[in-house]
């Protein structure tokens, strides 16, 4: 995977690199945390389940594409920003799918197949169907990435937690006609090479991390109503849960365990439900690379199936609380 990422480094530095680099969380005080003919160049490699989720990644494209045409102004800027994000990124998949390299991830998806014309009757149906489909294609990848490993686990897992993403905010806008829609997305650029980290490594990194997310999730509740204060706190609970499994398997391999910190600095610093809300989307959002790094490096299929999860779990938490609707969520981009 990429060199393993920085201590403490949970936020992103707004919204632009939303995605991207990520930055530094200072503690406030100081913490230790066989022979043969070469194949063509244009002949890609076989890829297990690549030529069916293609398939899917197509036809999710071209939902999402009608539907832009169908609602047209209709829509509003929330959904069309929705429907724009899941067309753009089923696109990059479908270019991946279909590269000699598809855990490259290229960053153009190519001339799409024309989208038959719409009508708009089908707009309330299709918005629904297109949130199925995107649930059930998020199931069978995730099960690809269950049973692969490394590199080709991680792969599996962000198509899967993209379409997590997309299918989460596709509901819940469906569910409140004063949705904000998502943040803005960075527009994909080159992509880094994947490296191997160890698995003690990323269990750290997620355990640092998990810290922080706490003290952010501590810091922004009390300012929450009381319909996502309720949320807040039971995604905190699962947040804890799963930094102390992490810790007892640490400490069952003898390895250290990074300690909290006293306190963080944050990069929003809650006074409204507002601000705690984009506090909290902003740590969901900024956890996902950690994530994705566990997926890569677990060494068991107990650990890969629990680091999956919880990839598509933090990307359906940050879409929900209004996060840039990622094409690859999981992975460290520059």
């Amino acid at each position: 995977m990429n060199p393993p990422l920085p201590r403490r480094a949970v936020l992103l530095a707004g919204f632009g690199v939303l995605g991207g680099a990520v930055i530094g969380c200072d503690a406030k005080a100081p913490v230790e945390p066989t022979t043969g003919p070469e194949p063509a160049p244009t002949q890609p490699p076989v890829f297990a389940g690549g030529a069916a989720a293609a398939k899917v990644e197509e036809q999710l494209a071209r939902q999402a594409r009608s539907l832009l045409k169908a609602g047209g102004d209709d829509l509003g800027r929330p959904l069309t920003a929705i429907l724009t994000a899941a067309a753009a990124g089923h696109q990059l998949h479908l270019a991946a799918l279909t590269a000699p390299e598809p855990t490259g991830r290229p960053t153009s998806g190519g001339s799409p197949r024309p989208t038959p014309k719409p009508t708009k009757a089908a707009l309330p149906g299709g918005l629904k169907e297109l949130a199925a489909g995107e649930t059930a294609a998020a199931g069978q990848y995730a099960e690809r990435a269950a049973a692969a490993e490394s590199v080709t686990a991680l792969f599996w897992a962000s198509l899967a937690a993209a379409a997590d993403g997309y299918g989460q905010a596709l509901r819940q806008q469906g569910a409140s006609t004063k949705g904000a829609g998502p943040a803005k997305a960075p527009k994909p650029g080159p992509h880094r090479p994947v490296q191997a980290v160890e698995p003690e490594q990323a269990r750290k990194a997620m355990v640092d991390q998990l810290h922080a997310v706490a003290y952010g999730y501590q810091t922004a509740i009390g300012h929450l109503t009381e319909d996502r204060f309720e949320r807040a706190a039971t995604a905190l609970r699962e947040h804890r849960s799963l930094r102390d499994r992490l810790i007892e398997e640490l400490v069952e391999a003898s390895a250290d365990v990074p300690p909290a910190a006293p306190a963080y600095d944050l990069p929003v610093r809650p006074t409204d439900p507002a601000s705690a809300a984009k506090l909290i989307m902003t740590l969901e959002t900024a956890l996902l690379p950690f994530c994705g790094q566990w997926v890569a490096a677990a060494d068991s299929a107990e650990d890969r199936e629990l680091a999956v999860a919880t990839l598509r779990s933090t990307s359906t938490a940050a879409a929900g609380w209004g996060g840039p609707l990622l094409s690859w969520p999981g992975y460290v981009e520059p």
